[in-house]
């Protein structure tokens, strides 16, 4: 599993939400979305090229619970910042600057707010077929043979998982907008 942060950010991000919402200074573009998803490819590739990531990970504790609540605010900028001070960093900060972004963290920032609203549309398209299934997650867990305190650990992080991807929903309506026609393009990218 030789895979960049950004990788294992995308399946996390259903598990333990993410990005804030707010106030952005700046528009969300038809081109820095087009911009994001095109460089897309490029950087996973760019992590498989690394066989000390999982050690990264592991170290940036990203799959720790206090790392997973965090990082819903902003998963691409937080996967930068626990690159800092890797090799990949710069590889990463050279190859986005080939798809018009300034540096790194306009191209993470910019990964924030769209991941966010493509999570928003996601939600709102299967908000009842996540809901059941959480719920049948939760029904699972109580009816499972394992031990009462094993039991309500797994169950408090399955309702901290489900009130994290419930703010995800919360994407900024014009980010939202400006991400709708993107939407199948995403999905290939990033599922």
């Amino acid at each position: 599993m030789k895979k960049i942060i950004f990788t294992n950010i995308v399946p996390a991000v259903f598990l333990a939400a993410l990005l804030a919402s707010g106030a952005h200074a700046t528009s969300l573009t038809d081109e820095k979305i087009r911009n994001f998803i095109s460089s897309w490819e490029e950087i996973q590739a760019i992590g498989e090229e690394y066989d000390d990531l999982d050690e990264l990970e592991e170290e940036a504790g990203i799959y720790e619970d206090e790392e997973m609540a965090a990082m819903p605010e902003r998963p691409m900028s937080h996967a930068i910042e626990k690159m800092r001070g890797h090799e990949i960093y710069n590889k990463v900060d050279s190859t986005v600057q080939g798809y018009g972004f300034s540096d790194i963290n306009e191209w993470g920032e910019v990964g924030d707010r769209v991941i966010k609203a493509f999570f928003s549309l996601q939600i709102e398209e299967d908000s009842h077929g996540m809901r059941a299934e959480m719920e049948q997650a939760m029904r699972e867990i109580e009816e499972s043979p394992m031990p009462e305190a094993q039991k309500e650990q797994m169950k408090q992080r399955m309702r901290s998982q489900m009130e994290a991807v419930e703010a995800m929903a919360d994407a900024p309506e014009e980010d939202i907008e400006a991400v709708r026609p993107h939407m199948e393009e995403l999905r290939r990218e990033l599922e």
